[in-house]
């Protein structure tokens, strides 16, 4: 799917994004709880699609926290249809969700809704337990 085919998505969902032509991104701007929160959308290269927002670093979580936080993690996983919270290798949490590139309108809206549902449920819900609110980082990518 070329990058014109999420961009007609996009407008015909009437979302404001902003795109970064040199990176093939887009990013949406939402406000939960006054907090900026951004998504970004990629058509990888390898027939992919990635929509994900940073949500905070394990660095920030005390150490004896960390394993009650990652079980938050995976039972919200578990519980809630789509949603999936993720790490990379720096230890960055994200809410995010991959969907290929053949997908439609349809599949594309529900990917796109169970991302910032999660990262919603996120704010909400799992950072207040882990004093995150003011180190959340999906501002910042």
């Amino acid at each position: 799917m070329p990058v014109s085919q999420l961009l007609t998505w996009l407008q015909l969902m009437a979302f404001n994004y902003e795109y970064d032509e040199e990176n093939q991104t887009f990013k949406l701007i939402y406000k939960v709880n006054g907090q900026p929160l951004n998504a970004y959308i990629v058509a990888r290269p390898d027939g992919w699609i990635k929509i994900r927002v940073l949500l905070a670093d394990i660095n920030d979580i005390p150490v004896d926290n960390r394993q009650p936080f990652m079980m938050d993690l995976l039972q919200q996983n578990f519980v809630n249809d789509d949603v999936t919270f993720s790490m990379d290798p720096e230890g960055k949490v994200y809410s995010e969700n991959d969907m290929q590139k053949t997908s439609n309108l349809d599949g594309f809206y529900t990917e796109l809704n169970a991302v910032i549902y999660g990262a919603t449920l996120f704010i909400k819900s799992i950072a207040p337990k882990y004093n995150l609110i003011g180190k959340l980082l999906h501002a910042q990518e």
